[in-house]
């Protein structure tokens, strides 16, 4: 990772050495120059505060956004650094040079977010690693120069493939302690339907003997039929037990499988991983033949 770190510090600091170069305005080229300098200080906030007045003075220069963005960097402000990159990016279209570098930094910056979140929201740490390779290679088609740019690609593949395997790990783990705790819950159910068995056995006899009672009790009496508005209790108690029955078991019927989005999540990675390596080896050939001298009409 310490290499990962020396390539972002070198480009960073080569378009900061190509700003002051740039025509604007003398009092924001002046305030430029400031920020610069405290930048290269390490006070990045004096840093943002320069570019943020010669932003006010030359809105248009996407070089000013840039620098920016290495501040917010520098900071730790991935986010924002972000969010000034693509902006950069989107101001100047044409310099492919400049596209590239901004591409690269976005490509550093994405990983950084992932890096951070990796252990709190593995599902967006996944797609910020896709996001920084996606940049990476956008950096290396503009600059095929630019090598630190498949050099990154191959270090955020590594974490995103590593990220990748922790989350399946962690599925199966997951998946056997259900299999566990449902295996228990069987368990549980078969150990109290033996004891509910045995107490409705035992509540039938009770019954039975207390009807063989009730029964000598009517043959005393002459002709004395049973109450109709027992009956009626009797058939509304059963009518709603039924429902009852029914209510309970109708959630499981109406729910139903939702969509996993970490399956979604990990199925994009792995196409992303294997474009990649699809294009990493598009890569060897072409230095395969650079190396030895084979002439290309491409």
């Amino acid at each position: 990772m310490n290499g990962y770190l020396r390539y972002i510090n070198a480009i960073i600091f080569m378009l900061m050495a190509l700003i002051p170069r740039i025509a604007m305005g003398e009092s924001a080229r002046d305030m430029v120059l400031r920020g610069n300098a405290a930048y290269d200080a390490g006070k990045y906030d004096e840093a943002l505060s320069a570019y943020e007045e010669a932003a006010g003075k030359a809105p248009d220069s996407s070089r000013i956004i840039f620098n920016k963005g290495t501040a917010h960097y520098r900071k730790g402000e991935y986010q924002k650094a972000i969010e000034a990159f693509q902006e950069a990016g989107q101001k100047e279209i044409t310099d492919s040079l400049f596209g590239a570098y901004t591409k690269f930094n976005l490509g550093n910056s994405y990983f950084q977010e992932a890096e951070q979140k990796k252990q709190t929201d593995q599902n967006s740490a996944l797609a910020l690693y896709g996001k920084s390779i996606r940049n990476f290679q956008e950096a290396l088609e503009l600059s095929p120069d630019l090598k630190e740019s498949a050099e990154n690609i191959e270090i955020a593949r590594l974490a995103m493939k590593s990220l990748l395997e922790q989350m399946e790990k962690e599925r199966q783990s997951d998946e056997k302690q259900q299999q566990d705790s449902s295996g228990e819950d069987k368990q549980q159910d078969g150990n109290r339907q033996d004891a509910s068995e045995k107490d409705g056995q035992q509540e039938e006899n009770q019954q039975e003997s207390s009807g063989d009672e009730k029964q000598q009790a009517q043959e005393k009496q002459q002709g004395q039929a049973p109450q109709p508005q027992e009956q009626g209790d009797q058939q509304k108690q059963e009518q709603g037990e039924q429902q009852q029955e029914q209510g309970e078991s109708r959630p499981e019927s109406e729910t139903g499988d939702q969509d996993d989005p970490t399956a979604q999540l990990s199925e994009d990675a792995l196409d992303i991983l294997n474009e990649e390596k699809e294009n990493r080896k598009h890569r060897r050939m072409i230095q395969m033949e650079d190396d030895q001298g084979v002439e290309r009409d491409w």
